[in-house]
């Protein structure tokens, strides 16, 4: 990701999300941000956030029903 984003989007902090990408390239992605929670939002969401939450990472899946406990 690219340090100057911030700067560039006069924004507190950018941080990266993935759009397109197999199952793989996302448990890579997870570990190479070092992230500490985890939500998942689209597709196999409950299977991926198992799937992180065995490698150890703080992960939720999010559907319709929780999303807006985020902001609770």
């Amino acid at each position: 990701m690219d340090s100057s984003a911030i700067y560039r989007n006069r924004c507190d902090v950018a941080f990266p999300l993935s759009d397109h990408a197999d199952h793989g390239e996302l448990i890579e992605h997870v570990e190479e941000t070092g992230a500490r929670k985890v939500y998942t939002v689209h597709g196999f969401t409950e299977e991926f956030a198992g799937d992180l939450r065995a490698l150890g990472i703080d992960a939720l899946a999010l559907g319709g029903g929780n999303q807006l406990e985020l902001f609770r």
